[in-house]
């Protein structure tokens, strides 16, 4: 793994990638290492550890160290890595309602950044979502009280953060995991809050934006 040559790295990256798949009791041990090699001097190396750890991410959880390892990778200038990394994190099993509000901020802070990237975050928060619809449901009245509904100002539709959010929101809609720790709200008024916000942002934008 610290070899001087990048081939080599690339190599023993891709041995630990096809181990992890044919054996997925090897994969948590993998992760670690692949994780590590997030910080390889050479893009090529980056590139090929992000897509492993894709490859790789249904088996095994992220922890928090090695999430916020994987997060940091948001900073890079290289706009494949960065899309990769997207993808990635679309399809990562998260261990804590922490760590998704975790990846949240660190993709709307992206998302400010490298507003070009807005469509591969959206697909990324949705991912984010879908795979992880406990902890997403736990953050529901904390991202909902940015809503119109419980606001005095509605936030504009080309708020990008705000877009994100809902997003995250929404997915929401195709499970039955769908609560509020509140005495008050109930699923019928959750549930039209989500639909008419999903109306309004859905049909704001050009159908050849909408996934």
């Amino acid at each position: 793994m610290e070899d001087e040559y990048h081939s080599v790295r690339s190599n023993t990256v891709q041995a630990m990638c096809d181990l992890s798949t044919s054996c997925p009791e090897y994969g948590m041990e993998s992760m670690t290492h692949l994780v590590d090699m997030l910080n390889d001097e050479n893009q090529g190396v980056r590139l090929l550890a992000i897509r492993s750890l894709q490859l790789i991410s249904e088996n095994v959880h992220l922890h928090e160290d090695q999430l916020e390892t994987v997060m940091s990778v948001l900073e890079e200038s290289n706009v494949e890595i960065r899309h990769s990394l997207h993808s990635l994190l679309s399809s990562c099993k998260l261990n804590s309602q922490v760590a998704v509000r975790r990846v949240l901020k660190g993709l709307l802070d992206n998302l400010k950044k490298y507003p070009q990237d807005k469509t591969s975050i959206y697909k990324c928060v949705q991912g984010v979502g879908d795979n992880n619809p406990n902890y997403v449901s736990l953050l529901a009245p904390e991202m909902l009280s940015k809503h119109p509904y419980l606001s005095q100002t509605e936030p504009s539709t080309d708020d990008s953060s705000y877009v994100a959010t809902m997003i995250l929101c929404l997915t929401l809609l195709n499970t039955t995991l769908l609560y509020f720790h509140s005495s008050t709200a109930t699923l019928p008024n959750i549930t039209f809050i989500f639909i008419v916000c999903y109306r309004n942002w859905f049909l704001s934008y050009p159908r050849s934006t909408r996934f």
